[in-house]
């Protein structure tokens, strides 16, 4: 495109945007029909020269939030407006609203941990905190994967996190799942390891998202289950997982050499951290959040409208 072509697209679209005058008054300034403003500014949205950002307060559903603190006894409750159907502007919403809910919560001298995944790479990306915070640090709740077939980025996701809270962040320097309880136990003699996971007991703050028995899961996709062997742990009566961490409906881990496998903090210590934040926005992880908040590993929900109703009418 010719850069004449672009000022005055240019020029035209400052009329409409920012001087707020009619198309038709934008044609008789420039001497041109209606119907070529019209398709000039079709143009500039089409090559995305104005973007639009909406930066409305912060709104919750607030009869579904008090429904779902008084139904499972939960500490705070942040359900996303039925506004759209689009995903990007319902997890603004939840981003938005976990920015103020953080901003009430985190304190100078605080540990915080945060997993990783889709939900937390997103999160870090859009989070932003204003507040002035001290001697704050940020931990790698459970190892990573990063091979050929996948990347979680929770090296980006803890930077990220560390960024945002202007905190020291520590990464877990191992894949989440190991093949054998043997593997694990030499691992976690390791100084670097240990500096991280021995902090796990002094986390005031753990930040997550819930993952699902679907054989599109992180732990298939990187090689460390058969789709076989995770049908097996779905017979079992497995429903999610947290950092890791694989449970069932009442929030225990009957296969103990699985659970001994993981490289990361455990259910137990999970449950004793204050401020226990879990963020979704999938519907079908319904029975996996129904499950983890009846176990106590979730105190506080940041969740998208639709499974906020599920889990109401749902028992």
């Amino acid at each position: 495109m010719d850069l004449e072509k672009i000022h005055f697209m240019k020029e035209v679209a400052i009329d409409y945007y920012i001087n707020n005058l009619r198309q038709n008054q934008i044609a008789k300034k420039h001497n041109m029909s209606t119907s070529m403003v019209s398709r000039l500014l079709d143009e500039v949205k089409a090559e995305q020269y104005v973007k639009f950002k909406f930066d409305f307060p912060t709104i919750s559903d607030k009869e579904l939030s008090s429904q779902l603190m008084k139904k499972y006894d939960l500490d705070y409750v942040f359900v996303a407006p039925e506004s759209s159907n689009n995903l990007n502007l319902v997890f603004d919403d939840l981003v938005l609203g976990l920015g103020d809910y953080l901003l009430n919560i985190v304190e100078h001298n605080h540990n915080i941990g945060v997993s990783w995944g889709k939900t937390m790479f997103q999160l870090s990306e859009r989070l932003r905190i204003k507040k002035e915070l001290e001697n704050v640090s940020v931990y790698q709740l459970h190892g990573g994967v990063s091979n050929i077939k996948t990347d979680t980025k929770s090296f980006d996701i803890v930077r990220n996190f560390g960024n945002v809270l202007n905190a020291e962040w520590f990464t877990l320097p191992v894949p989440s799942i190991v093949d054998s309880p043997e593997i694990a136990s030499v691992l976690y003699q390791d100084s670097s390891v240990r500096e991280v996971t021995e902090m796990y007991e002094k986390l005031d703050v753990a930040l997550f998202s819930v993952g699902t028995m679907s054989e599109n899961e992180m732990g298939v996709k990187a090689g460390y289950f058969t789709k076989e062997e995770f049908a097996e742990l779905r017979s079992e009566g497995y429903v999610g997982d947290i950092c890791s961490r694989y449970y069932d409906r009442e929030g225990n881990h009957p296969n103990k050499k699985l659970y001994e496998r993981i490289m990361g903090i455990d259910l137990e210590t999970l449950k004793k951290i204050e401020h226990r934040i879990c963020v979704t926005v999938d519907f079908r992880k319904e029975e996996s959040i129904r499950s983890a908040i009846n176990s106590g590993l979730i105190s506080s929900l940041f969740i998208d409208h639709r499974t906020a109703k599920l889990l109401i009418e749902n028992n």
